[in-house]
């Protein structure tokens, strides 16, 4: 659920709200550790550092004039109310030797378990 009063503001580069209240009911996370290490993988966690090293950092810059003027938001009151998750970790016993090297890498192991009641206080 999601509640929103907004001001009235005549810029267009910024939107400024009275409050904001996030309000999301019981969910379940359940991670699976093959895909989890799949993403990883895909992202670039598996990079070595200088292949990181070697990334062009100017790659995504923009020339100079041609910066944009973002968005601005503001809240008075941002209230984000999650009142209890359930947390699941499923490992796998059979990983393919990429995967398996990846996890090496990464320095913690994961554990399965189910279920796992998670209670978080409104903030």
């Amino acid at each position: 659920q999601l509640n929103a009063m907004k001001f009235p503001n005549k810029s267009p580069l910024s939107d400024i709200y009275k409050h904001l209240m996030v309000t999301a009911s019981r969910f379940t996370v359940q991670i699976e550790e093959k895909l989890l290490l799949k993403l990883l993988s895909f992202f670039g966690c598996n990079q070595s550092e200088s292949e990181v090293e070697n990334y062009d950092e100017n790659l995504h810059e923009k020339p100079a004039g041609q910066e944009l003027a973002r968005k601005r938001y503001y809240f008075e009151n941002l209230k984000i109310s999650i009142p209890q998750i359930k947390l699941s970790v499923f490992t796998s016993s059979k990983l393919p030797l990429d995967l398996k090297a990846l996890k090496s890498t990464l320095g913690f192991p994961l554990v399965r378990f189910e279920d796992a009641v998670i209670d978080l206080d409104p903030y």
